[in-house]
């Protein structure tokens, strides 16, 4: 039965026309200056990804410390079996959801007013304007605007919550995500329009309340 999945020869393929698995190649390679391009491409995508998770930003600049180690560990072992950006978020997300298991980050939830300058450009909503062109009172509506959704978040379940982060805030194809947490197409359609009945339904029940 056809699922929507790549088989991994596909994948192959396809990651052989990615510039980005031919940079790590590269890097595989001896190539160390292909490494720092894609340190510096993707080092605040990671912090993005990972502030989903946790809520201070020292929190997910250590993720993206300890992704980008084992990005630059994996030398030796690297195959181009997926485009380099699903293998790269695959390891974020393993690295967050075991850090989120055992407990180790459990600190109050203080303002996440600022965010990180992507260098591409709009890829994450994640990221706010900066400061000086807000008043005090709008970055207090925005910080607790973002209280309410990363509470809303946190109802989803799993499976729900992997698969809208990695859609709207790493920016990845319902196809890349199914690669990316190893279920069919089909599953992760169904489980972003859950999510996104959930987060509604939370988030309206939060703006009664206040």
């Amino acid at each position: 039965m056809w699922t929507g999945r790549k088989t991994p020869l596909q994948a192959a393929k396809k990651a052989e026309t990615d510039p980005d698995a031919i940079l790590m190649l590269k890097y595989k390679a001896g190539d160390e200056k292909a490494y720092e391009v894609l340190f510096h491409k993707y080092f605040r995508y990671v912090m993005n990804l990972s502030l989903r998770f946790f809520d201070h930003e020292s929190q997910a600049e250590e993720m993206a410390q300890e992704v980008f180690t084992q990005v630059y560990l994996a030398k030796g072992s690297y195959e181009a079996t997926a485009k380099f950006k699903t293998w790269l978020y695959r390891i974020t997300f393993n690295k967050c959801l075991n850090e989120k298991r055992k407990g180790m980050y459990q600190f109050p939830v203080d303002s996440i007013d600022e965010g990180f300058e992507d260098e591409e450009g709009g890829k994450f909503n994640r990221e706010l304007e900066d400061r000086s062109q807000v008043t005090p009172l709008e970055n207090l509506e925005k910080a607790e605007l973002e209280k309410m959704f990363k509470k809303a978040l946190d109802r989803l379940t799993e499976p729900q919550k992997l698969s809208f982060i990695l859609s709207r805030d790493g920016g990845l194809s319902y196809a890349e995500v199914a690669q990316t947490m190893q279920i069919s197409e089909n599953s992760v359609k169904s489980l972003i329009h859950r999510a996104n009945v959930s987060l509604k339904n939370s988030l309206r029940e939060f703006f009664a309340n206040e």
